[in-house]
């Protein structure tokens, strides 16, 4: 079972995503109660935009105690537009994880998508409070790369929401600053931090 979760996985990564798709339900069907497989299988069905699927995935892995597939049902609640789940979600996930450095980056994630809950719920002191927390990891993970020889970037999307939740306040010149640092740590390669770039030289030029 946990051959063919980890033959499933390494499917996923090379691209072979029906080969995936088999291999993750061969071992679900093994081991109903097999979390890792269950969230793997989600992931395979967001990759393919089957994200109805991908939900009962990742609910069953989250359900089982998969800590990651908490932190992918909360984002896919927020692409939903079910930001009330996906705030309840990110909360429930965050209380049972410890403030350690290996879980970081779920931590980033969670916060991430519980900030973009509360931005869009027009709750904007909540959005900004999670919001400071996952940029402040984001940085916390780029210098974490920096030391150990891999020079990124910290991610762009809490900047870019920081500065968004900033406009709905009225506070433009406080928002400003999170504007450019949102235009300097976008990816114009993935298509939502492209629309980010947009959006940060608008408001930026618009000044």
């Amino acid at each position: 079972m946990l051959r063919l979760t980890a033959t499933g996985s390494n499917s996923a990564e090379m691209g072979e995503l029906a080969e995936a798709e088999l291999e993750l339900q061969r071992a679900i069907g093994l081991d109903p109660d097999n979390a890792n497989a269950h969230y793997q299988l989600g992931q395979v069905y967001s990759q393919i935009q089957h994200p109805e699927e991908a939900l009962a995935q990742y609910q069953i892995a989250a359900q089982q105690g998969n800590p990651n597939a908490a932190a992918a049902l909360a984002g896919l609640y927020v692409e939903q537009g079910n930001d009330a789940q996906a705030a309840a979600q990110a909360i429930h996930t965050l209380a049972e994880l410890p403030e350690t450095a290996e879980t970081r980056s779920l931590r980033y994630q969670l916060y991430l998508h519980l900030g973009e809950a509360r931005l869009n719920q027009g709750r904007f002191n909540q959005a900004l409070e999670s919001l400071q927390i996952a940029a402040r990891l984001a940085q916390e993970l780029a210098q974490s790369d920096a030391n150990s020889g891999q020079a990124t970037a910290p991610a762009a999307a809490p900047f870019c929401l920081l500065a968004e939740t900033l406009e709905q306040q009225q506070q433009r010149q406080a928002a400003r600053s999170f504007w450019q640092r949102c235009l300097n740590y976008a990816n114009q390669s993935d298509p939502e931090e492209d629309r980010w770039i947009g959006t940060a030289m608008e408001q930026l030029e618009g000044e």
